[in-house]
């Protein structure tokens, strides 16, 4: 499948998605996300990111909508990201061999809508904390390891290839 590279949309009322999905399938990201993060594709209606730093195996899952939080979400929504949520939960826990994942929707710091979905293992840099707050800086990831993330998620979830670099390439 070609890849998709990211254009920036339109602001909507929240100033961070794609008003027009068929224009820009991707939808614009808040600066934070896109500066820390990795853009790895596309699920239905909604962006998979790898977080920069390697230390800890950190995916984050951002949907295609003006809803600020979980509650703000009509049903169907809500069951179409909660399986997202899940299904790259799963997907991840056994890709990078988990011993316990750590999910989560805070946006205290990044109003636009996302869920962190993160594979903590026992010996990682900020083991039992969580990693908000706790995680020291690390490397980047490689591009080869990149690709072979990227991959397992194409496989496991049909994830959409888009072009590499960071999430606003």
């Amino acid at each position: 499948m070609p890849e998709q590279s990211f254009q920036p949309a339109a602001p909507s009322a929240t100033g961070y998605l794609a008003v027009d999905p068929a224009r820009d399938p991707v939808g614009a990201l808040h600066p934070r996300l896109a500066g820390d993060c990795h853009l790895l594709g596309r699920l239905e209606r909604a962006s998979v990111l790898l977080h920069r730093n390697a230390r800890v195996a950190w995916l984050i899952l951002v949907p295609d909508t003006d809803a600020r939080g979980w509650h703000e979400l009509d049903d169907a929504e809500h069951d179409r990201i909660s399986r997202q949520v899940r299904d790259l939960s799963i997907t991840a826990g056994e890709f990078f061999v988990a011993d316990k994942m750590n999910v989560a929707a805070i946006g205290n710091e990044v109003p636009q809508m996302h869920v962190h979905v993160v594979a903590r293992h026992e010996n990682d840099a900020c083991w039992p904390k969580p990693v908000w707050g706790h995680l020291p800086p690390g490397d980047d990831y490689t591009a080869s390891r990149i690709d072979t993330i990227t991959a397992a998620l194409a496989d496991a979830l049909n994830l959409k290839a888009v072009a590499r670099g960071n999430a606003h390439a």
